[in-house]
């Protein structure tokens, strides 16, 4: 399932950060959304419950060794411009 969500959402949406970088929070917060969404019914597959209402978004992610998706863009635009510097 989680290779299912990296090969055909994540990578839809992480797909050229320097050109489609969500600059605006509201934007952000939906990317956000639909990865917090998979991984609570990861959660509910695995466990037969979903997490606490308030539970912790970042121990969502780091029990599937996910990462945000916002912090992820950010990196891929720096490894692109140290591609850019650097030949």
């Amino acid at each position: 399932m989680i290779s299912l969500h990296i090969s055909f959402v994540r990578s839809k949406i992480v797909f050229y950060p320097i050109i489609w970088y969500p600059v605006h929070e509201v934007h952000s917060n939906k990317f956000e959304r639909s990865q917090g969404r998979f991984v609570k019914y990861l959660w509910y597959k695995e466990d037969g419950t979903y997490p606490e209402v308030g539970f912790r978004h970042d121990v969502l992610l780091s029990r599937y060794s996910l990462c945000n998706l916002e912090k992820r863009s950010m990196l891929l635009v720096y490894f692109y411009i140290k591609r850019l510097l650097m030949p």
